[in-house]
């Protein structure tokens, strides 16, 4: 028997809704500067080979930074909004071509380290038959939100100073967005009654002896992700 589709996770499907339109419109605002400066084939060979190229390189240092401190993942993804936010300032702003290319390079490895959060976030807890169609929901979305995006203001939006606005307003709501994914997230909720049980063990007004030391033996790995 074939197995059926299930429902997307809606919380999953905003967040990653949240961040690929966060990261997709200060790229395609970045490329929209470039063009602006230098002839379209050398901006298409900036944008969709390096720009692409540095946003697999951000994916594969958020990789490399899973594995030796992956209980600091949420505030990778933290400062990665916050640097993705203060790159693009002058990446879309500056009338120097080096400066719009180094800060545009940092913007895109801030990119790829946003993908990986969401995309470990979809794979570590949303169920398997979900997260197809979490993943597409999520994209599907955010996608179509572009588009409009891209036809608003007479197709300009992405040249105006309004653009960095709007991106403030995304990085906002990616911040809200991963809050409401960590609050559903089962090792976050385990985290939440550990920090209980242990604040009743200090108190004396725990269940029965012995039982959170045992907890903490058998879930050392859950335990060090919840510093």
């Amino acid at each position: 028997m074939e197995k059926t589709a299930g429902k997307p996770d809606l919380r999953s499907a905003l967040f990653i809704c949240a961040c690929f339109l966060l990261t997709s419109t200060g790229y395609l605002a970045w490329v929209y500067h470039i063009m602006e400066m230098v002839p379209f084939r050398t901006a298409d060979a900036v944008s969709m080979v390096a720009g692409y190229a540095l946003q697999a390189a951000g994916l594969g240092l958020f990789m490399a930074f899973l594995r030796r401190r992956g209980g600091l993942r949420r505030r990778l993804f933290n400062l990665s909004l916050i640097l993705h936010m203060l790159c693009l300032i002058p990446a879309v702003m500056s009338a120097s071509l080096l400066w719009t290319m180094v800060f545009g390079g940092l913007l895109n490895l801030q990119c790829g380290m946003i993908a990986g959060c969401y995309l470990y976030t979809l794979t570590s807890w949303t169920g398997e038959e979900n997260s197809a169609i979490t993943l597409g929901t999520g994209y599907g979305i955010s996608i179509l939100l572009t588009w409009l995006l891209s036809v608003a203001v007479g197709g300009s939006a992405y040249y105006t100073r309004g653009i960095l606005v709007v991106c403030l307003l995304l990085t906002v709501l990616a911040f809200c967005a991963a809050s409401s994914v960590r609050t559903a997230d089962p090792a976050f909720q385990y985290c939440q009654q550990l920090r209980v049980r242990l604040s009743l063990r200090r108190s004396g007004t725990g269940s029965q002896p012995g039982v959170v030391p045992s907890v903490l033996r058998s879930r050392s790995s859950d335990r060090r992700s919840c510093q």
